[in-house]
């Protein structure tokens, strides 16, 4: 399969945007609610951080501390 038609199938994505996204919810609070208002887990191209947006939302519901 050449270069052309594997960026055709390949989701836009970027991991510095998703990477920024995380650090603002883990920096701010409202940050979280603004975040959890437009995105979920399954926005993300990377797994991992899916996984941990949605954690980090839960955890807020919650009324518990988000940190690492």
């Amino acid at each position: 399969m050449d270069m052309e038609a594997v960026m055709k199938r390949m989701p836009p994505h970027s991991a510095e945007a998703e990477q920024a996204v995380l650090g603002a919810m883990l920096m701010n609070k409202d940050a979280i609610m603004v975040a959890s208002e437009m995105l979920s887990g399954e926005d993300f191209y990377q797994t991992a951080y899916g996984i941990l947006f949605d954690a980090v939302v839960e955890l807020f519901h919650e009324g518990k501390p988000v940190d690492l």
